[in-house]
């Protein structure tokens, strides 16, 4: 969901989410061992996202989403994370991902 495919490779920061539609509440679902989230050691499975570049999300809509956090290799996406009710900035740089 958050990387764009060329081929085999993905440029994104290796993450995905699920949603709870009712509460129009998006949350981390998983990430890729050796991604650019994990690797930031500022996300973790269980955290609602808030924001992606200082936008609010208030979507559940994947496609929209995937928008929103795309971008060229090595640029930086801010992602707006709630955790234990604490907001939780987390700058991460997109890269290319093998499959």
């Amino acid at each position: 969901m958050s990387e764009r495919r060329s081929g085999n490779e993905m440029a994104g920061i290796g993450i995905s989410f699920r949603a709870q539609v009712n509460k129009q509440l998006l949350i981390v679902a998983s990430m890729k061992d050796d991604g650019p989230a994990a690797r930031s050691g500022k996300v973790r499975v269980g955290d609602l996202l808030e924001t992606i570049d200082g936008v609010e999300v208030k979507t559940t809509d994947f496609e929209e989403l995937a928008h929103l956090l795309l971008g060229p290799e090595g640029s930086t996406v801010r992602l707006g994370l709630r955790r234990d009710g604490k907001l939780i900035n987390a700058p991460i740089v997109r890269e290319i991902l093998l499959r």
